[in-house]
């Protein structure tokens, strides 16, 4: 059970953000119950998009550009998130898999640039935390980059970015702003891959109807 203390650090944060940097909007806070309530978001979480096979993997790379984007404004504000882990993604898509929107949930573990969250564990205990951050340390930009190679090392594309981005020390890690250079080169190269391998599976599937026009021609003479 989230504690009263948790409860209104995210409160705070959240009014904070209001619905900036990709954040739910809060609408009431319990007093005497720890609970939050925010507004509903449209979409899914990008767990369920990653597993859709009809999925473009170009869309994947600008979600995940798109979460770049509002980490980049929410620590403007100040603000680390500290847990960007695929299931605290919502994505917005129609039904051409253009997207629409993308949204950061579950501040649970958010706090203000250089707080502290007093953990004292074990590096990969939580896949998504910084191990700065697991072990006690101040929760810096940093931390919100190796979250996000870590939610990276799922995907099957930019592994590089991720590599770079999990590196031990925070200092060593790459600044949001050379990610998403990083992400939108990986995503003009991967919409070309696609574009390419739709051009080459609409030509065979006109000569595959020429051929068989071709036979019905043959079959009419003949006759």
């Amino acid at each position: 059970m989230r504690s009263h203390a948790r409860t209104f650090v995210e409160a705070a944060l959240l009014l904070r953000l209001d619905g900036r940097a990709g954040a739910p909007r809060l609408l009431g806070y319990g007093a005497e119950q720890p609970m939050l309530l925010l507004e509903s978001l449209l979409g899914c979480n990008f767990l369920f998009l990653l597993q859709d096979a009809a999925a473009p993997l170009s869309l994947h790379l600008q979600v995940v550009k798109r979460v770049v984007q509002h980490l980049r404004e929410m620590h403007a504000i100040g603000i680390v998130h500290n847990d960007v882990a695929i299931p605290n993604v919502v994505v917005h898509v129609d039904a051409d898999y253009q997207l629409r929107d993308v949204r950061l949930v579950e501040f649970t573990v958010a706090c203000p640039s250089g707080d502290s969250l007093a953990l004292d564990v074990e590096p990969g205990a939580f896949p998504c935390v910084a191990p700065d951050v697991a072990r006690g340390g101040a929760s810096t930009p940093a931390a919100d980059v190796y979250s996000l190679g870590a939610l990276l090392r799922e995907l099957s594309q930019a592994q590089e970015a991720a590599r770079l981005a999990t590196q031990e020390d925070p200092q060593a890690r790459p600044d949001l702003g050379a990610l998403e250079e990083l992400l939108s080169h990986a995503v003009a190269w991967q919409k070309n891959k696609e574009k390419r391998r739709k051009g080459k599976k609409a030509k065979r599937h006109r000569g595959q109807e020429g051929a068989a026009a071709s036979r019905e021609d043959s079959g009419r003479q003949a006759r």
